[in-house]
């Protein structure tokens, strides 16, 4: 077992990490907070090794970007669980494990005999934590589901789109990460109660109860007001009866900003119409008193002749300029960063969050997102790139459980690792 280092949060503790692409977010979480987390893949590997995009674009299940993005830091072994002998090695490595984190459908690690009941009566104050998309209970517990169906049921989708369109779905795949993020505060939770008691828990996660719980504004206006609260309005947001633009184009890019009236804030809009004015825009919009506009009374077409002033303010500026005008004014008005743009950010420079990680067996190195909080007692770290299929069964079946390289061979052999 790698040496304790008592400067990060979680050493000595070991979590058990038998995730698929759902859960594995939360198993590089506790690893970055000081864990040893190993993460046990079958004997061919994990499936997200077949996720691209891939390394210069070559297939290979050691140059997925999706395997890399979400298994840095952990050490990683191969085992079947499907064989006895696997079950047996997987029992040992509970026995000094303080955390076991799955994804596998409800009810799968009970047929193999390794379900809660069994993992506890190993280590009594064991922590199972369990992500799957619909729970361990409930009509839904053993259906499987893409990050499309999660965003769809967990609410997400019909909030998104256009008023003319149907729902659409945010981006990049992310609700499996929520999955991640939600099961390690929760596995963490269970361990301060463990430290109380010294009792463990079976922690069951749902994706999408995690996501509706980010969706809450809308059900919560649903519940107050009746109204169905659908917002699919682009780039834009209801005021009153009127939509309201909140991204504008500019020299190079997007950067976002929303026109303020009434009293207090009224006085905001000012600074954006001075700023056109000392810029040279006629805008005709000099006198206007919009401390009192009541944004109730405003119809779209006149917020739709505002906005064409607005538009050109923003379209004879960079991004660049619009920030740094803003800061200067004590304005709102924030750019919309592409990825270059976060890559390249100066407050992302200054907090050194972006960090350069090894590939050696690639002889080059990639950057990283890096740490996501600071703690200067306890800080952050990196333990290096994502594991080579089975990179560390020596380190594990070996030097930890005693092992000989002639019983690693017969295991290996029979399909067992």
């Amino acid at each position: 077992m790698p040496s304790d280092d008592a400067s990060t949060l979680l050493p000595p503790h070991r979590v058990l990490d038998l995730t698929t692409v759902v859960g594995h977010l939360c198993g590089k979480i506790l690893a970055e907070m000081g864990a040893d987390v190993i993460k046990i893949e079958p004997t061919g590997g994990d499936t997200a090794r077949d996720i691209g995009p891939f390394i210069d674009d070559i297939p290979s299940r050691n140059r997925s970007l999706q395997w890399f993005a979400f298994n840095a830091s952990k050490r990683g072994v191969t085992l079947n669980l499907e064989t006895a002998d696997g079950r047996d090695i997987f029992r040992r490595l509970v026995e000094g494990a303080d955390f076991v984190v799955e994804s596998f459908k409800p009810g799968y690690l009970d047929s193999l005999g390794l379900g809660f009941g069994a993992l506890r009566a190993i280590k009594p104050d064991l922590i199972l934590t369990s992500i799957t998309p619909f729970g361990q209970t409930g009509p839904y517990r053993g259906y499987e589901a893409t990050d499309l169906v999660l965003m769809a049921m967990g609410g997400f989708m019909a909030e998104n789109g256009y008023p003319d369109s149907p729902p659409i779905r945010m981006s990049v795949d992310q609700a499996y990460h929520h999955g991640g993020f939600y099961g390690a505060a929760a596995s963490l939770t269970a361990h301060l109660d463990r430290v109380r008691t010294g009792q463990g828990q079976h922690v069951d996660i749902s994706i999408q109860e995690a996501l509706t719980l980010m969706f809450d504004p809308p059900i919560q206006n649903w519940i107050m007001t009746g109204a169905e609260g659908t917002n699919r309005v682009g780039p834009q947001m209801w005021r009153g009866k009127v939509l309201m633009r909140l991204v504008w184009p500019c020299k190079d890019g997007y950067a976002t900003w929303r026109l303020f009236t009434g009293q207090p804030v009224g006085r905001r809009t000012h600074k954006i119409i001075d700023w056109a004015e000392e810029d040279g825009q006629h805008t005709g919009l000099k006198g206007t008193k919009w401390e009192e506009i009541d944004m109730m009374s405003v119809t779209q077409e006149m917020l739709d002749e505002w906005d064409l002033v607005f538009g050109e303010f923003f379209l004879r500026h960079t991004k660049e300029q619009l920030v740094e005008g803003a800061l200067a004014r004590r304005m709102m008005i924030y750019p919309v960063n592409t990825v270059a743009d976060a890559l390249n950010h100066r407050h992302f420079a200054a907090r050194e969050f972006f960090i350069d990680v090894d590939h050696p067996e690639l002889g080059r190195t990639f950057r990283y997102p890096g740490p996501y909080w600071k703690s200067p007692g306890a800080p952050w770290r990196s333990k290096g790139r994502a594991p080579l299929i089975g990179e560390h069964n020596v380190d594990v079946y070996g030097d930890e459980m005693g092992m000989t390289r002639q019983e690693m061979a017969s295991l290996k052999a029979a399909g067992v690792i």
